[in-house]
């Protein structure tokens, strides 16, 4: 047995689509639509419940940081916030 990146991918996905079964999926086309850098915003009922940010940026020198800078409409902060 070998558990591979198929597995990893599972896990993420199934914690930001929550347990509700009524999850909408916005892709927040972020940096340009870059695709090391995807971003996802996530509805539950109506109402912004999660963003997923996806860092695949891989550098020869080991690099692999980027800002992400979130901006809401409404300019409300949520009360939590949860970095895995």
């Amino acid at each position: 047995w070998t558990i591979g990146p198929v597995f990893y991918s599972a896990i993420a996905v199934a914690e930001t689509f929550g347990k509700s079964n009524n999850s909408q999926v916005v892709d927040l086309n972020a940096n340009g639509g870059n695709i090391y850098t995807p971003s996802y915003a996530i509805y539950d009922n109506g109402v912004l419940d999660k963003i997923a940010l996806f860092n695949y940026i891989t550098d020869p020198s080991g690099a692999r940081t980027y800002t992400a800078t979130i901006s809401l409409a409404d300019g409300a902060l949520p009360s939590q916030l949860y970095v895995k």
